[in-house]
């Protein structure tokens, strides 16, 4: 049965049982209490009132003028010796009194003895009197005051009695529970509701999370469990969010290096195997004596050339391999790494009268080793310089945390932006006199991206422009 209750009805009739069991364990000790010590109180108050008069009488005697004073306050005072009765002179009649004059002062002769106090062992006594009409306090006392002896009689009537006290509560009984009732509902309403927003929003947030949908407000600082609830959320979610865009960017990471691998491995395979072929065609047609492969010291250049190709590539394909292991290890100034790449090509660059303009921020400095960064400038120069036409200008500057290079080109419409970085990439024939492989600008990007870079090309007109900036994931 619970399990199918909604947390708002659980919480609502919960909150009502308590709030309802509350209102009655009230009422039942409000009420086999109040009885006990409105009597007691009263009972108490008589007690020191009766003092009070005893206490005047023994220092002062009878004094009308302040025994008046507790008589106005309701109570019944009786004073006489062996003889007489000293006070009052006069007493109430109580069967003259009209019911709405119980207060007023009648004043009669006295005659008799109508008041005469009962003897009693003890004088200390607070006896509690029932008349037909109403309860009453009473007490007797023995005083002397300058060797007389007065006896001293108080009574004062309770003003509600346990049954009229009880009755009341009986008659107010429905209208208490009523009024209970009322309030207890409207309280465990609001205490539910409130309850059961926190749990639909928090749910809410869960299921926005499940989706990836949720966009996570600022935290508030609150003491409120519930909103801590869901301020831990958020933070586990932004957390795990995190996390989850950091594990699909290496994911996506690992899948562009294990394609360019698989493209890698294809071009080396191809690569090796053509000129392995054609060595291995003029080395067993000298063998042979073959008639046109007589001048044996022809073909041994081009084998030793071949050689020294398949050497080369070898080589790079290390240097490549040993990208993949690449931990940061410092920072390089790019000037400074530019200046010393600008050395190596002196020669070529005077060779072909280059200007080699530079705007270079001196202060700007790349997160990456100077080793492998002084191998990404020789690469991107040396292309510059070689595709470069004699007598033209290679601009180098530097955006912010951007470094440009840029060069003129006769036909750069040749190239693929898209493809450029690609293994083994190239526009030239194989009759052309060109040694290389097509592996620079390849591990050129992988240097740059092993450090957290990237590099792209563009092509406007004449002129090829490469971009080295910071990888944006």
């Amino acid at each position: 049965m619970k399990h199918q209750l909604t947390f708002y009805l659980k919480t609502w009739l919960f909150s009502l049982s308590i709030i309802l069991l509350t209102l009655i364990f009230g009422f039942l000790v409000f009420y086999f209490s109040t009885a006990f010590f409105l009597e007691e109180t009263q009972k108490s108050n008589f007690k020191e009132d009766v003092h009070k008069i005893e206490t005047t009488i023994q220092n002062e005697g009878v004094q009308p003028e302040k025994l008046d004073a507790f008589i106005k306050l309701g109570y019944q005072i009786l004073i006489q010796d062996e003889k007489q009765v000293l006070y009052p002179k006069y007493v109430f009649e109580a069967d003259s009194l009209p019911s709405d004059t119980d207060n007023l002062i009648m004043r009669q002769q006295v005659t008799d003895d109508p008041l005469m106090p009962p003897s009693s062992d003890d004088q200390n006594l607070i006896t509690v009197v029932t008349t037909d009409s109403k309860n009453m306090l009473f007490e007797n006392k023995t005083i002397t005051y300058q060797s007389k002896t007065f006896h001293l009689s108080v009574t004062y009537p309770i003003s509600v009695t346990t049954k009229d006290y009880q009755a009341i509560l009986f008659r107010a009984l429905p209208i208490f529970l009523a009024i209970g009732l009322i309030v207890s509902a409207i309280v465990s309403i609001i205490y539910a509701k409130f309850f059961s927003k926190k749990i639909q929003s928090i749910n809410q947030v869960i299921e926005q999370m499940s989706d990836l949908t949720y966009e996570a407000p600022e935290i508030i600082q609150s003491k409120d469990e519930m909103q801590l609830l869901e301020n831990n959320l958020t933070d586990m979610y932004n957390k795990l969010k995190n996390t989850l865009q950091q594990l699909e960017a290496e994911f996506h990471y690992v899948q562009r290096l294990e394609k360019d691998r698989q493209f890698f491995m294809k071009g080396v395979t191809h690569e090796l195997k053509t000129p392995i072929m054609a060595m291995s065609t003029m080395i067993e047609g000298m063998l042979s004596n073959f008639p046109e492969y007589q001048d044996k010291e022809k073909y041994l250049q081009i084998c030793y050339k071949e050689l020294h190709s398949m050497t080369k590539l070898v080589n790079e394909i290390l240097e490549t391999s040993k990208l993949e292991g690449l931990q940061f290890q410092g920072d390089t100034n790019v000037a400074q790494c530019l200046a010393t790449v600008s050395g190596f090509y002196e020669v070529l660059i005077e060779d072909k009268q280059l200007d080699i303009v530079q705007n270079v921020d001196p202060q700007l400095k790349l997160m990456i080793p100077e080793k492998y960064l002084l191998k990404v400038f020789s690469n991107l120069m040396g292309n510059a310089i070689q595709y470069s036409p004699a007598a033209s200008s290679i601009l180098i500057n530097t955006d912010g945390g951007k470094v440009i290079v840029s060069n003129s080109m006769k036909e750069p419409h040749q190239l693929d932006p898209n493809e450029i970085f690609q293994p083994f990439y190239s526009i030239h024939s194989e009759d052309d006199d060109d040694d290389s492989h097509g592996l620079g600008l390849y591990i050129v990007r992988k240097i740059l991206m092993s450090y957290g870079y990237q590099i792209s090309c563009h092509i406007e007109e004449t002129h090829l422009t490469m971009i080295i900036e910071p990888q944006v994931r």
